[in-house]
């Protein structure tokens, strides 16, 4: 198991994620990173306003950066 923080950036600014998550198999940090992302837009949506020009940083306890996921491509958007 590995430790991995997944910050949440966007519009210059970055909202820290302090405690981090305990993940066994790096390949599943993307899995979490788009559920965390899809919550947040499910979350914004519920409020009438979706910002996708957000990101999750995913960092690895030594601050290496090992995952970026922009909201844009944690959804699909259909319609007009």
């Amino acid at each position: 198991m590995a430790l991995y923080y997944f910050h949440l950036c966007g519009e210059g600014d970055v909202l820290l994620d302090p405690e981090g998550q305990e993940v066994g198999v790096e390949a599943s940090v993307s899995g979490l990173a788009l559920k965390e992302a899809r919550a947040i837009i499910r979350a914004d949506a519920l409020c009438g306003r979706i910002n996708l020009m957000m990101s999750i940083e995913v960092r690895a306890e030594s601050g290496q950066l090992v995952h970026e996921l922009p909201f844009r491509e944690a959804v699909t958007i259909s319609g007009g």
